[in-house]
């Protein structure tokens, strides 16, 4: 009973260990989507200010 409790632990343990950095993978992807339409922003607005003066 003490190997099944002990295996109980440890199984429990990993899947919250998993689901703890797959929400942190989560999160990271939409900051680094969220810079990356922030530099685009940039980038199309420096064009366009670029454009207007030629």
């Amino acid at each position: 009973m003490v190997t099944a409790a002990l295996t109980t632990w440890f199984a429990g343990r990993e899947q919250k260990r998993r689901h703890h950095l797959a929400l942190h993978a989560h999160e990271l992807g939409e900051e680094t989507v969220h810079a990356l339409h922030d530099r685009l922003d940039r980038l199309e607005r420096t064009a366009a200010g670029s454009s207007e003066r030629e």
